[in-house]
C-alpha cells in the first residue's frame, strides 16, 4: 500500500431527502422482496438521516469539479448528528477508522 497525499469526497448519499428516498427503495427493490422491503424500508417520503453511521456537516471547500453543482441546490438540509444510534461496536470501529484517517 503506498500512502498519498489526497482527499476523495464521495458525493453518493448528497441528494435531496426524497430523492435519497427514492434511490434506497429503487436499489433494494432489485435484490429484495416485498415482505422485506415492507419490514427493513420506511414507507416515508424522505429519507431518515439518523440511520447513517458517520454523517456531518462539510464545512470545507468542496473541489472544484463540484462548486456550480453544489451551489445550484436548492434544498435545506438539517441533520442533528447526536441523534445518531449507533451500536458500542459500531462506534468503537468509528473510533478506529477517524484515528487512522487522522494519523495518515
Amino acid at each position: 500500500m503506498k500512502v498519498i497525499d489526497a482527499s476523495v469526497y464521495h458525493y453518493g448519499w448528497v441528494k435531496p431527502p426524497k430523492a435519497q428516498q427514492a434511490k434506497q427503495e429503487n436499489f433494494h427493490k432489485m435484490w429484495h422482496d416485498d415482505a422485506w422491503m415492507k419490514k427493513n424500508i420506511a414507507a416515508t417520503e424522505e429519507f431518515d438521516y439518523s440511520k447513517i453511521d458517520s454523517l456531518a456537516e462539510f464545512k470545507d471547500t468542496h473541489p472544484k469539479v463540484m462548486q456550480d453543482r453544489v451551489s445550484k441546490q436548492n434544498w435545506d438540509f438539517k441533520f442533528d448528528a447526536s441523534k445518531i444510534k449507533l451500536s458500542f461496536k459500531n462506534k468503537f470501529l468509528l473510533i478506529i477508522e477517524k484515528h487512522r484517517v487522522a494519523a495518515r
